[in-house]
């Protein structure tokens, strides 16, 4: 296993400050490195578990870049918390833009890893940078018409009622009205499925960082639906690792095996578990360990 540092480093994406740590193996080697780029789900930042895996990344020798969105965690941004999918798909490409740019990175050797909603937002990435390398998409959102129909009508209403009255303060210039990114079942949250609560517990409990503000401006609900990426996923032409875990109700698995059946070069591995599972054991070292072979595998090759 290599050693490795963790620096912090910022680049710019339509105005905004992102921050990111940069995690760079240390080798004596004038040859430019592969480096994979990470980002967490929804309402997520890059101390909620991404260390966890950029870690391992850099222990084989890749570099590894993790970031956060712009108005989450140390990035630039107000009001807080306001999650665009604009915004983060142009965080995206500012991202990989940013670690082309390091002078140590081989630009042709970008790998992009994401979970959940930014799962969705690498495969649709990969769909329109035919520079990509590699992708790693774990339990990731791939159809917001499916999300939306596991969530069920009650709690879309709910949350449709409140991401209402957030667009209105919007238009209003007064304070934002947030919602819990987890809940209990029949609370007005985001995520509210039934292991929703304890999972996501579990995840901030290993996490490195705030833990303590884990809220969501509500009219992000009205943009989900719309947020399809298998719709994208023939134009995929790099190696894409897909990772689902077949009791996962949160990312739906048929429409995840649906989008996976579109994707020419496709890697599929289904685990046992729940949506919330792959960030602490006992799975992570079965799903990190898959990445890490993937990754790898499809990064080897320099080209320079």
């Amino acid at each position: 296993m290599n050693s490795f540092s963790r620096s912090e480093a910022t680049f710019t994406s339509f105005r905004e400050q992102c921050s990111a740590w940069v995690y760079r193996p240390t080798v004596v080697s004038d040859e430019r490195m592969p480096v994979v780029v990470l980002a967490n789900g929804f309402g997520g930042h890059k101390g909620i578990r991404l260390h966890a895996f950029a870690e391992r990344f850099a222990a084989v020798g890749l570099v590894a870049v993790a970031f956060d969105f712009r108005s989450f965690g140390a990035s630039g941004g107000t009001p807080r918390h306001m999650l665009s999918i604009r915004g983060q798909r142009a965080d995206w490409d500012a991202a990989v833009g940013f670690v082309r740019s390091l002078d140590y990175v081989d630009p042709a050797r970008v790998g992009a890893w994401g979970t959940s909603l930014s799962g969705g937002h690498v495969l649709e990435l990969a769909a329109r940078d035919r520079e990509l390398a590699a992708v790693v998409a774990q339990v990731p959102h791939v159809s917001g018409l499916a999300a939306a129909r596991s969530v069920g009508l009650r709690a879309s209403a709910r949350l449709s009622r409140v991401a209402i009255a957030d667009v209105v303060a919007g238009v209003r210039g007064t304070a934002p009205v947030y919602v819990p990114v987890c809940g209990e079942p029949g609370d007005t949250a985001f995520l509210t499925s039934p292991d929703a609560p304890a999972g996501f517990e579990r995840i901030l409990a290993a996490s490195e960082g705030p833990t303590d503000d884990n809220t969501v401006g509500a009219r992000a609900a009205l943009a989900m639906p719309g947020f399809s990426p298998n719709r994208r996923a023939r134009n995929i032409t790099c190696p894409v690792l897909m990772q689902i875990g077949s009791q996962d109700v949160v990312t739906p698995v048929a429409a995840s095996r649906r989008c996976a059946e579109r994707i020419a070069r496709v890697e599929v591995r289904e685990y046992d578990c729940e949506h919330f599972a792959p960030y602490v054991d006992p799975w992570f070292e079965t799903f990190v360990h898959d990445q890490v072979e993937f990754f790898e595998r499809t990064l080897a090759t320099s080209t320079v």
